[in-house]
């Protein structure tokens, strides 16, 4: 019996573009060499998938779906934190933005924008009531003039009893709150954060994190916060 060919990885499908709908999470999937539960299509291949092809993470990509489409009880292979997951999607692309896009159920796709972004981390702060830990600066216009509270952006001086607060704060929210506002933070600070979060709770997994904001129903702002960043 003869054995089937490997099926051909896709390059040169492109999502589509910001303004129109969507593609189905499936069809995003297929442009990243993934299958609907976020497995690899071409595992045995070695042929390069489009994510792979430009340098990106499609481990990264993989976990979230995986994470997001499986059982509670299943378990989920690696220990990759929350923070450094953020930290993968810092330098995505149009492709990974749009697949974020659906998996948050949005129907028309926004562009990484600083007025769209700027909206939605709005939204997210008033909504989830992390306005205590958040305000307004002098940076520049749109999300670049909001700022963790707790310190001079001029200067970077931390205010020790405004920082105690801000901290004080942070721990008295509820995890998908307190998870919600360190991505903010990883956001902020393009990466790792030793300012605000030291001796706060924030080093959960990145599975457990996305399991708890998809069972506590804010998984889609955490997905649009990603998605939309434009760098700060």
């Amino acid at each position: 019996m003869m054995t089937p060919p490997e099926p051909t990885c896709p390059r040169r499908q492109q999502p589509n573009p910001p303004g129109k709908s969507h593609q189905s999470v499936d069809e995003l999937l297929t442009l990243f060499g993934l299958d609907s539960t976020g497995d690899p299509l071409w595992a045995n291949s070695d042929e390069p998938c489009l994510l792979q092809s430009r340098g990106h993470h499609p481990d990264s990509v993989g976990l979230v779906v995986r994470t997001l489409r499986s059982p509670q009880t299943q378990p989920i292979a690696g220990a990759v934190r929350l923070s450094s997951l953020v930290h993968d999607f810092l330098d995505m692309d149009a492709a990974e933005s749009a697949l974020l896009l659906a998996l948050a159920d949005e129907r028309v796709l926004a562009a990484r924008s600083a007025e769209a972004f700027h909206m939605t981390l709005m939204k997210v702060i008033n909504a989830r009531r992390l306005s205590r830990l958040f305000t307004h600066g002098q940076s520049g216009e749109h999300h670049r003039g909001i700022v963790p509270g707790g310190y001079s952006e001029r200067t970077g001086e931390v205010f020790p009893p405004e920082m105690a607060a801000w901290r004080a704060d942070f721990r008295a929210m509820a995890p998908e709150q307190q998870m919600l506002a360190a991505t903010i933070v990883w956001l902020y600070q393009s990466g790792p954060d030793s300012t605000w979060l030291r001796r706060v709770p924030c080093t959960w997994s990145a599975v457990e994190a996305i399991r708890y904001m998809r069972d506590a129903d804010c998984i889609a702002d955490w997905l649009r916060l990603i998605a939309l960043c434009p760098g700060w």
